[in-house]
């Protein structure tokens, strides 16, 4: 039997002006942090209550777990409190608990996901070791709409080339390696990433490496690319076209930003004129691998305003770009409408809308998909398109192709259920643009399905903060709208809810202490996939799972 101990508590209070007195009943909390993968108990773990708000002054806890992995924290005010659990090493967690007068919080266990540790070095063209090189651990971060791509951890190297990257997280990831140099006499020194592991200049053979908590992974030696490539932008008059004052900028809405423009001070507008028959290149050091968004506004030769918005992949190698400074033709009419509960129909209304083109590789990140532009001579953003109060939205000038529907936003408790072009499934075939598509008709109706359980381990234990995905099975696993695809973290008692599920044919897993956007990842998901559960969600499911990484 655990004796449980009361740790060193500090109490920071801070009078507040009118306070009323603290109830006369308090509340408490005991439990033990343990190491998610050896179970082993985690002795020094901070644990503290930051900001809470209670009917009398506010307060912050802070103690640290004993030898045993044990806290206490006495005399606790009702209400819902955020309790951080943190220690280096460790993945800190966040657990809400709702605290009642006279009641005590007991067993609340909290499980923590170990980090790693990868080291290697860094040579360069010469093979000599190369110091001061800034080695970036990138890795994906799931997000509301779509993921992006994060840095996880940072690190220099040495005078041997030696680097250390500490407190790396459970995952998948790319390893980039980079200086700082001048890169031409008007924009000043700027950071670019000349070589990607396992050693290559060119972003798409980028290997990845896969980091398993509690690791220490040595990388092989990686040697500096020589090559850092050019973006040139070739811009030609439309036939017949004289455009005046052009306007362009490069955005970088993509993995490390959700910035429209990648920040005035690496890429301001330019002016630019243009005579009929004739053209012009500007050649730029593009600042990373990724997806650069161009904002381009002219005036036409009768004085219309022009404008086009167009992705270019740069991917580390020297590359020209054409852009023709004619609107694009594409042309598509949406319309959306929503069955209400009482079996009438109204359109859906001021709703955000996400399309991408089927060919761009970063349409997981919403920073690609279709823009409006909001353009004047000194200043180019772009919009996310949003649906009128009519449920109609038209979208002109969009490069004509094939795309795919990623997001639509609905009232809680609804669903996408139709999207079609003709009789052509918009959801999984895709949605044409041409000069004269279909219009894309969306039907969203009410009573999204929702699904709850509990997820233990194999020793039967409740597992808190497990991750529980819900995925798509045949042939919705070919649509890309991102509300076919659901995840939750269990509660301190193991327990989850799903909410606004489309009903279907769904395969649900559990994992423990895996990154936020894994159940995104269709390699890792493979892996799993004879354990996932299959369901039917309709209405309201219920269900229990274990976690599968335990296995």
């Amino acid at each position: 039997m655990h004796r449980w101990l009361t740790c060193a508590l500090f109490l920071l209070v801070f009078p507040v002006a009118g306070a009323q007195q603290p109830p006369a009943e308090l509340s408490r909390i005991q439990g033990a942090v343990f190491d998610a993968i050896t179970r082993a108990p985690i002795p020094a773990v901070r644990v503290t209550g930051p900001g809470v708000q209670v009917t009398g002054p506010s307060i912050e806890v802070v103690i640290a777990t004993d030898a045993n992995g044990l806290f206490v924290v006495e005399n606790v005010y009702p209400g819902r409190v955020l309790v951080t659990f943190r220690k280096p090493g460790y993945v800190a967690q966040t657990v809400p608990y709702d605290f009642i007068a006279g009641r005590g919080i007991e067993n609340a266990n909290i499980f923590l996901a170990p980090t790693g540790i990868v080291t290697g070095r860094v040579t360069n063209p010469q093979g000599e070791p190369a110091a001061n090189v800034e080695v970036t651990l990138l890795g994906y971060r799931a997000r509301t709409q779509g993921r992006e791509m994060v840095r996880f951890a940072v690190s220099r190297t040495d005078d041997r080339g030696e680097y250390r990257l500490v407190d790396v997280p459970s995952g998948r990831y790319l390893v980039a390696f980079g200086t700082v140099f001048p890169v031409d006499d008007t924009s000043g020194p700027k950071r670019i990433f000349p070589t990607v592991y396992p050693g290559d200049s060119d972003f798409t053979k980028a290997g990845t490496i896969e980091m398993r908590g509690g690791e220490e992974l040595r990388l092989n030696n990686v040697r500096l690319e020589s090559d850092q490539g050019l973006m040139s932008i070739h811009f030609i008059n439309g036939p017949g076209e004289s455009a005046k004052d052009v306007v362009f900028q490069i955005g970088y809405r993509t993995q490390f930003s959700d910035s429209t423009t990648a920040g005035a001070e690496d890429f301001a507008p330019i002016r630019l004129h243009i005579d009929a028959g004739e053209s012009l290149s500007r050649t730029i050091w593009p600042g990373r691998f990724g997806v650069y968004i161009l904002v381009v506004y002219w005036a036409a030769g009768d004085g219309s305003p022009q404008s086009i918005v167009t992705p270019v992949e740069f991917n580390g190698p020297s590359q020209s770009t054409d852009i023709v400074l004619t609107p694009p033709k594409g042309h598509l009419k949406i319309h959306a409408i929503t069955q209400q509960s009482d079996g009438r129909t109204v359109p859906l209304g001021t709703a955000r809308i996400g399309i991408c083109h089927a060919a761009l590789t970063a349409c997981s990140s919403s920073g690609f998909w279709i823009s409006k532009i909001n353009a004047t001579p000194t200043f180019l953003n772009t919009v996310q398109p949003v649906l009128g109060s009519d449920g109609f939205l038209d979208l002109p000038a969009v490069v004509p192709g094939q795309y795919e529907l990623y997001s639509l936003t609905v009232p809680n408790g609804f669903f996408v259920a139709t999207a079609h072009q003709g009789d052509r499934d918009a959801l999984t075939d895709g949605i044409l643009i041409s000069e004269d598509s279909l219009p894309l008709e969306i039907g969203v109706r009410p009573n999204a399905g929702i699904l709850r359980g509990s997820v233990n381990d194999k020793e039967g234990h409740a597992v808190q903060n497990a991750m529980v995905a819900v995925l798509p099975e045949p042939p919705k696993d070919r649509a890309k709208l991102q509300s076919l695809r659901r995840a939750v973290r269990t509660d301190p008692a193991g327990l989850f809810e799903v909410q606004n599920i489309i009903p279907g044919n769904y395969r649900v897993y559990a994992w423990s202490g895996v990154q936020d956007d894994a159940y995104l990842d269709g390699d890792f998901v493979a892996r799993f996939k004879s354990f996932g559960v299959p369901v039917n969600v309709t209405t309201v499911g219920e269900m229990n799972l274990k976690v599968l990484n335990e296995r």
